[in-house]
């Protein structure tokens, strides 16, 4: 399963060509792989259009898309702990958004494949990507009372 982050579908609706976009339209295209879209991502990516038709057309369009459910509460606050434990660090997630996100690959990190982002913020945060070994090792080493794992 390869959850599409806002960025990327902001790209496409927006018709913004790029690596994330091609790839994005040829899964779309191919069915190649499923694809999945986190609830507080189809909340950015509904929120950034400015007319009600653009809107309903998005929405029903994203309703073919799997949606999982990134939040509850064992991930907010692993993530309010992820930010106090980077903060004296010197570590600021600007977006408490791609913070839970970051938490959710790091606790669910089996459950998904990929993550396709164009997003170097996020895929910092969630140790993914370009964010250097010391800010994921950070985000790794946050000391956890209760990790959660899928059932």
């Amino acid at each position: 399963m390869m959850l599409v982050d806002s960025s990327v579908w902001i790209d496409f609706f927006n018709g913004r060509a790029n690596e994330s976009f091609d790839t994005l339209a040829a899964l779309l295209e191919e069915g190649a792989a499923p694809l999945a879209i986190a609830d507080l991502v189809l909340f950015e990516v509904l929120r950034a259009f400015s007319h009600e038709r653009d809107f309903l057309a998005a929405s029903q369009a994203l309703r073919a898309i799997d949606l999982v459910a990134i939040g509850g509460e064992a991930i907010a606050r692993s993530a309010a702990q992820r930010y106090c434990f980077l903060r004296p660090q010197g570590y600021t997630i600007a977006s408490p958004v791609d913070l839970i996100r970051a938490t959710f690959f790091i606790e669910h990190h089996h459950a998904f494949c990929t993550m396709i982002a164009t997003s170097s913020r996020c895929r910092n945060c969630a140790g993914l990507g370009c964010g250097g070994a010391k800010r994921r090792e950070a985000l790794h080493r946050t000391p956890l009372a209760k990790r959660t794992t899928p059932g």
